[in-house]
Formats: C-alpha cells, structure tokens, sequence
C-alpha cells in the first residue's frame, strides 16, 4: 500500500506540475515553465520508467537557462543532472 501511495504523490505532483507550466506560458514566464519542467522531469525520473525522457527535459531546460540566464534554475538542472548521470551508471559525469 505504501508503494500506492508513493506512485499516487508522483502523479500528483505531475500533473500539478502540468497545469503550473500551462498557467506560466500563458503568462509569458517562461522561467517558470522552466521549473515546472524540471519538476516533472524530476518526477519522471523518481518513477524509473522515462529516463531518457527525464534526461531530455533537464537538458532542454539546462540549454535553455544557459541561453537566458536564471541562476536557480541553472543549478537545479545541473543538481538533477547529476542525478540523472549517477542513475545511468556514470558517476564520473555527475561531478
């Protein structure tokens, strides 16, 4: 059950997710589309199932914060990259 529960917070937290990164492009916030995307890449990740999509999306947002500039989100997308090389089997590349 508490296996259940796990799986029922990530798809909540995905979908809040969803609907945050719709609300902020509607806004023209495009730092925060950003963020939400690391959440549910992050989320993604957690399940075990999407990595390469998980991975797709860090490095999407990395490019696009190393383009823009957003000094929070770049170091969470490397902070999530790391993680995302350390589950890939690299721990060379998560420094």
């Amino acid at each position: 059950m508490k296996r259940t529960l796990v799986q029922a917070g990530w798809i909540a937290t995905l979908a809040v997710a969803a609907e945050i990164e719709d609300a902020a492009a509607a806004r023209g916030e495009a730092d925060l589309v950003m963020r939400a995307r690391l959440v549910e890449a992050n989320m993604l990740m957690r399940q075990g199932v999407e990595l390469a999509a998980a991975a797709r999306k860090i490095w999407d947002v990395n490019r696009w914060v190393a383009e823009n500039g957003c000094r929070p989100l770049l170091a969470r997308s490397h902070l999530l990259l790391a993680a995302t090389f350390h589950n890939l089997g690299d721990p060379g590349a998560c420094l």
